[in-house]
């Protein structure tokens, strides 16, 4: 079982507010989280991305709920991708963090038992799952996979 929750980034940037959505995520380069807490009290969750170490020790004092932590891999899912970090930076960032940390970019079901035992407790499948043919399968997949 595992609960899934509604993230908005784009409400953000369309003036159209949050919406429906129970949180937004962020970028390094958005709207700060306190920012969003003043603007959008009825966000529950407020997530950020977070690139390096250095980051991530900064994210610690922001009004954050969890921080994403990538990309692990090379990920073609951005037009100007972040510089990879790799599981040994991936496993340091997630022990500096103070909240919750999910890992992203290029997990796949070739790595994602690496990226578990590298410590990452949650993690994040984009392309794996959204250009296979049946989605539910590789969702599946790396549920067993996980267990």
């Amino acid at each position: 079982n595992f609960l899934a929750k509604i993230l908005s980034g784009a409400a953000l940037h369309t003036g159209n507010g949050a919406g429906k959505a129970d949180g937004v995520h962020v970028g390094q380069g958005d709207v700060s989280p306190l920012e969003i807490r003043e603007k959008f009290p009825e966000l529950k969750i407020i997530g950020l991305s977070t690139h390096s170490p250095l980051q991530t020790a900064a994210s610690n004092l922001e009004r954050v709920d969890y921080i994403g932590v990538g990309p692990v891999y090379r990920t073609p899912t951005k037009e100007i991708p972040d510089p990879t970090l790799g599981l040994e930076t991936m496993s340091e960032m997630i022990a500096l963090s103070n909240r919750p940390a999910v890992a992203i970019g290029g997990i796949d079901s070739s790595n994602l038992k690496d990226v578990i035992a590298a410590g990452a407790k949650n993690y994040a499948v984009v392309r794996f799952v959204c250009k296979s043919k049946n989605p539910y399968e590789a969702i599946k997949t790396l549920m067993e996979m996980a267990h």
